[in-house]
């Protein structure tokens, strides 16, 4: 019989031979309990089961204490399920559960204008997925016939806020949101109404004399 299990079994015949003996003592005696605490006091357990229990307890702690840092590692790895964005003067804050439906760069005329851009960059989200976190009394609608659709604007700072087509889907401009969205622009509308002036990624280079200003630097004339 290996050593560890003689003490085992060598302890537990112990503890109940010791209550089994109390129990007599008061039978025989024919006196309550009360006049014999010794009876079915609590004995303490020899040494080798208090080593096993306090074993046992520290494997336990370990194991959720690891449970625990995976989990938090997971989650970490999954980044952040929400993303919030705001207008320019912060009366108006949306949310959108992330990763977002899709994101897109819209060159269309009345985007264009809405924006007062070359383009604007939305991020589509379903409007089950989608809610303003407050201001949205300080929203101020504005039906787009040419598009088709209805967008809303900050009533303070002007700054466009949302761009609905119908009931299922809410367009968010992708600036008023400062971290990811989970979803890169990867898509166009409108291309042919790209305009000429529009910065597409030239060579730039310091201007001379205005610090922190960059440009593309003159057009060479063409030579006839």
């Amino acid at each position: 019989m290996p050593a560890l299990d003689r003490k085992w079994r060598w302890a537990a015949g112990w503890v109940i031979g010791g209550a089994a003996t109390g129990g007599a003592r008061a039978q025989q005696s024919n006196q309550s309990d009360d006049h014999y605490p010794h009876a079915f006091s609590f004995i303490p357990p020899p040494a080798c089961l208090v080593g096993a229990r306090g074993h046992f307890k520290a494997r336990t702690d370990a194991r959720a204490r690891s449970g625990a840092m995976k989990e938090k590692q997971t989650e970490k790895l999954r980044g952040p399920t929400r993303a919030e964005g705001r207008c320019l003067c912060g009366a108006v804050v949306v949310e959108i559960a992330v990763p977002s439906q899709w994101a897109w760069h819209d060159h269309s005329p009345s985007t264009r204008r809405a924006h007062g851009a070359a383009y604007a960059t939305y991020v589509g989200s379903w409007a089950s997925r989608f809610r303003i976190v407050q201001g949205e009394d300080n929203l101020t609608r504005y039906e787009d016939k040419e598009r088709g659709g209805v967008r809303s604007f900050c009533s303070t700072c002007g700054s466009p806020v949302t761009f609905q087509r119908n009931k299922q889907n809410v367009n968010i401009p992708r600036a008023l949101f400062s971290s990811g969205v989970g979803r890169e622009p990867r898509y166009h509308i409108g291309i042919d109404q790209l305009q000429e002036w529009t910065y597409l990624g030239e060579k730039v280079g310091p201007l001379k004399g205005f610090p922190g200003v960059v440009w593309t630097g003159a057009k060479k004339k063409r030579a006839w």
